[in-house]
């Protein structure tokens, strides 16, 4: 099962996705008459860059900047290398959105930038609407994570209520030459919706995420109130002309899937792929993939179950959780330390949600170490606990960043 992983995120290389892609064929097919300049933002950004330095095709180095989350800091070149938060944003967030806009308004009419982009970067650029603090910010977005709100959700609601998302740092960039390189970590690869789609062109309005919250019972502050009725904060919509130049690449978000699919087989497991880019609650998912996974071992064959996508929480208490383990915990509970069956739920950039683990490891004896810390799997899904529960068990699956981020990972062994 780890070696299974190890393959998923190698396979999700960002520097390998790099050297794969379209962009560096452009750059030398196409070289700018002005400055190259990079902007890479994400999880995976530091990979990304690089990737592209490595096989630099131009006599002129590039200048520009890296955003990564915090403790993800590395000499990258000559590029200014930032540090932000996340899952939440920070002072360190404010400024690293002020430092994108300055960079695409100050490019020259003959500089060409080069974007990569990959998921987490809603956080790390967040520069809320003018009257609208951080913490009112982070507020909204909290409340709907903590509500198990989808990605594409929280996203509506960034980009109406940021300067950033929504393809409002295209449009800042005016009308120029864009090469795109994007790591999806959405299921349906839509640009819009990576890292709330900076340079894209989005079809939400500021009355969805009004909806959005109403939907969820959330009371926004007053000045989140007046920023989303008000016109200026709209977002660009797909026939303002700053799209024009723009080359979008997206890479998508279940490539790992076809390589561990075929590693199992080698093993000598029949795969069994009972969804690419599953979406839905967390224990909705790990109880589902717990009754196949029973019904499979009934049939006394070697089976691996492998699925991708992107869970999420209804927080229900106060304890300390994320996707990939509340799925593990309530697959352990719906398996019942079944002997025949193994599973690894994990999130493939090593941090599931607000945790500092990547997911669990769910074993036949895990059930029984559960027992023996005095815990239960009822009630630590009812207080949203299943992370600090495997900390306990010893079943916490721990990798720290991977330095890619494409969808979770779920992997079972029926022997």
């Amino acid at each position: 099962m780890r070696d299974a992983f190890a393959l998923a995120v190698e396979a999700a290389s960002p520097s390998n996705l790099v050297r794969r892609s379209m962009l560096l064929h452009r750059l030398t097919a196409c070289p700018p008459e002005g400055e190259a300049v990079i902007l890479a933002v994400g999880k995976a950004a530091a990979g990304m860059a690089k990737g592209l330095l490595t096989q630099w095709p131009l006599a002129n180095p590039p200048r520009g900047m890296v955003l990564v989350p915090h403790g993800n800091a590395r000499a990258i070149g000559e590029l200014a290398v930032r540090s932000a938060g996340h899952p939440y944003a920070d002072r360190h967030s404010l400024a690293a959105g002020a430092a994108m806009l300055d960079l695409v308004r100050g490019l020259g009419p003959k500089d060409r930038l080069l974007v990569l982009l990959s998921g987490g970067g809603s956080a790390l650029a967040s520069l809320p609407a003018p009257g609208v603090t951080l913490e009112e910010f982070n507020a909204v977005a909290e409340s709907l994570m903590r509500l198990g709100a989808s990605i594409r959700e929280l996203n509506i609601l960034r980009k109406n209520l940021g300067r950033v998302g929504g393809g409002k740092l295209c449009h800042a960039a005016g009308t120029r030459d864009i090469d795109l390189l994007a790591l999806s970590d959405v299921s349906d690869d839509d640009p819009a919706t990576i890292a709330s789609g900076p340079f894209a062109p989005d079809g939400s309005s500021q009355a969805d995420a009004v909806a959005v919250l109403a939907r969820h019972a959330i009371a926004p502050a007053a000045s989140v109130r007046r920023a989303l009725a008000d016109p200026a904060n709209r977002t660009i919509r797909h026939r303002d002309p700053c799209f024009a130049g723009l080359h979008s690449e997206v890479v998508p978000v279940d490539l790992w899937i076809d390589p561990v699919a075929a590693f199992l087989a080698e093993s000598g497991y029949a795969v069994d792929i009972p969804g690419r880019r599953l979406e839905g609650e967390a224990r909705a998912i790990g109880i589902d993939h717990a009754r196949t996974a029973l019904r499979h071992a009934a049939s006394g064959k070697r089976i691996a179950l492998l699925s991708g996508g992107e869970a999420t929480v209804r927080v229900r208490g106060t304890g300390y959780g994320g996707p990939s383990a509340e799925a593990a915990l309530a697959f352990a509970g719906t398996t019942g330390g079944h002997a025949a069956i193994m599973a690894l739920f994990a999130d493939t950039d090593g941090i599931d949600g607000p945790t500092r683990n990547a997911g669990a490891v769910i074993v036949p004896g895990t059930l029984a170490r559960i027992s023996q810390c005095g815990r239960d799997v009822a009630s630590a899904l009812e207080t949203s606990d299943s992370a600090a529960l495997f900390d306990q068990t010893g079943d916490a699956f721990v990798t720290g960043p991977t330095g890619t981020n494409v969808n979770d990972f779920r992997l079972v062994l029926i022997n």
